[in-house]
């Protein structure tokens, strides 16, 4: 990004327009609105008035995903870009043409405090793509020339938020120097390397020393990490006294999970079981006593058995607001009766009445025509859900009364995902039928996302009783079903849902492209006619 001149004076305007929250928000809502033009409006608003400069800049400036932009707002004679092309790729590397001098800062220095949040999760930092497959990168040795010359002062003082890949060497060093007491959410992604497996260790020691105010701490794990670096990983967690939100994707051992509990401000938890643990080790893990996870209210546990998670969720009497499950592929695979029991805990849990989302992905569920409908039944004690999301095979076997029964539990429904996983074979035969949404229309005004298995078969008009319809949803999304007449079942999908345009099918038939091609043709006033003529 180019440095911008000095603006020239501003005429006379309202005096409202002088408050700077006012400025703020007008500035924000034309960058977020209007894509690269409102950046561009925003540069030649900085422009235009003294009044408006400032406000301008720290809008532009605040959020950045690479630290390219920083070079080029350095004198234009200290630095290049060197082009090479490879296969498809164009790669433009920025280099420096000679040694830093004090007054190279300047510019670096005036934009520089502005900057809050630094990079996006899973970007690299230090490069970012643009005009399709051309990309920009930053050499090494500009960044060893920004280490070399600034040994103690960190880069960005006011940076509160820090998103950093860390794969290379010269990556790892530099990341240090931007570390500093304003940063309150740190995000790492780690490819371990040789090099940087003995690295780790020592800067996972530098974090909580520069940053000892971290509410918010991801550490993403590309690929297995060392022994080491796990130990080093424990001791920053525990030492991290203000989080709030902690994501951790590798097991962690058992006493540094019960140290986690004691963190007095913890909100949101992401945690990975060990394979190798008991469920006895799970239940006192999160065994809920004192002021242990007193504050957590959004948890997603990671296991790779359904009954170290039941074990889990009988231990954390919290009031949860927002649970996420995923139990991983083991030897052996949990059954229904499992399922079941892990369900129960729901019927004396505070969750009962404090979770409106649960996220259940159990793949590894086997039914074998067994009663999955009286599995499930007791999440309809749950009855504040407004999203409920299920990725199991075991989902193909919930017909039309468990749907009623659910859109009578759950009147705030906003979003209802089941989704069978891996997905089923052609001829599977399906329980739940296109009437079996009936209930969702008349019991779940809210509810502005549904992806289900079908059999789609056209129902009687009388069904639907008058003004019974759902205005909240535009795409519906089936990831299995079967359908004969197509052009019936199109009159009853807009009779249900009026703002209809899109509906998505895997692995569809012709049929189903008849359908969607139908809805794609209609308007948004058409189904008045049709109905009446149902």
């Amino acid at each position: 990004m180019p440095s911008i001149p000095d603006p020239v004076p501003h005429a006379s305007i309202h005096h409202t327009f002088s408050i700077r929250e006012i400025q703020y928000h007008i500035f924000e809502y034309l960058r977020d609105g209007f894509g690269t033009e409102g950046f561009r409006s925003l540069a030649r608003l900085a422009r235009t008035s003294t009044l408006f400069k400032e406000a301008a800049l720290d809008i532009l400036w605040r959020e950045l995903v690479t630290i390219v932009p920083f070079i080029k707002v350095m004198p234009e004679d200290l630095w290049t870009v060197v082009s090479s092309r490879e296969d498809d790729y164009e790669t433009h590397t920025i280099q420096f043409t000679r040694s830093l001098e004090p007054t190279d800062w300047d510019r670096f220095d005036y934009y520089a405090p502005r900057i809050l949040s630094l990079g996006l999760p899973y970007t690299p930092l230090f490069q970012y793509f643009q005009y399709g497959f051309n990309f920009i990168q930053i050499h090494e040795s500009v960044l060893e020339g920004f280490c070399a010359y600034r040994p103690v002062h960190p880069l960005f003082k006011n940076l509160r938020t820090l998103c950093v890949k860390l794969q290379t060497a010269y990556t790892t060093r530099f990341f240090a120097f931007l570390l500093n007491p304003s940063i309150v959410s740190l995000f790492i992604m780690v490819y371990v390397t040789i090099l940087l497996a003995e690295e780790l260790p020592r800067l996972l020691f530098l974090i909580p020393h520069h940053c000892p105010n971290i509410q918010d701490f991801t550490p993403f794990f590309l690929n297995a990490p060392l022994p080491q670096s796990v130990s080093a990983l424990e001791r920053l967690t525990v030492s991290l006294s203000h989080l709030r939100k902690l994501f951790v994707t590798v097991p962690l051992s058992a006493d540094v999970l019960c140290q986690i509990g004691n963190l007095p401000e913890l909100r949101e938890l992401l945690v990975q079981l060990s394979s190798e643990g008991s469920t006895q080790e799970a239940r006192d893990i999160f065994l809920s006593t004192d002021d242990r996870f007193s504050e957590l209210r959004v948890f997603h546990l990671r296991a790779h058995h359904l009954g170290h998670v039941t074990q889990a969720m009988s231990s954390l009497q919290r009031p949860l607001t927002e649970l996420y499950i995923e139990v991983k592929e083991s030897d052996d695979s949990s059954t229904l009766s499992t399922f079941a029991t892990f369900a129960r805990v729901f019927l004396q849990h505070p969750c009962a009445s404090s979770l409106v989302k649960l996220h259940l992905n159990v793949t590894t569920v086997g039914f074998e025509d067994e009663d999955v409908v009286s599995a499930f039944r007791p999440l309809l004690a749950v009855y504040n859900m407004s999203a409920f999301r299920v990725v199991s095979q075991c989902v193909l076997e919930l017909d039309n009364a468990f749907i009623a029964d659910a859109a009578k539990a759950w009147p705030r429904l906003e979003n209802l995902t089941l989704l069978p996983s891996p997905l089923p074979e052609a001829s599977t035969r399906l329980k739940m039928t296109l009437s079996g949404l009936i209930p969702l229309i008349r019991h779940c005004p809210d509810l502005n996302f549904l992806q289900v298995s079908i059999v789609a078969d056209p129902f009687e008009p009388s069904l639907l009783l008058p003004k019974m319809f759902n205005m909240n949803i535009t795409s519906l999304h089936f990831t299995h079903a079967h359908i004969d007449k197509p052009l019936a079942v199109f009159r009853c999908l807009v009779c249900m849902f009026p703002k209809l345009q899109e509906v998505t099918v895997l692995g569809s038939s012709g049929d189903w492209e008849t359908l969607s091609s139908l809805i794609r043709e209609s308007s948004n006033d058409i189904w008045p006619i049709l109905r009446s003529e149902l």
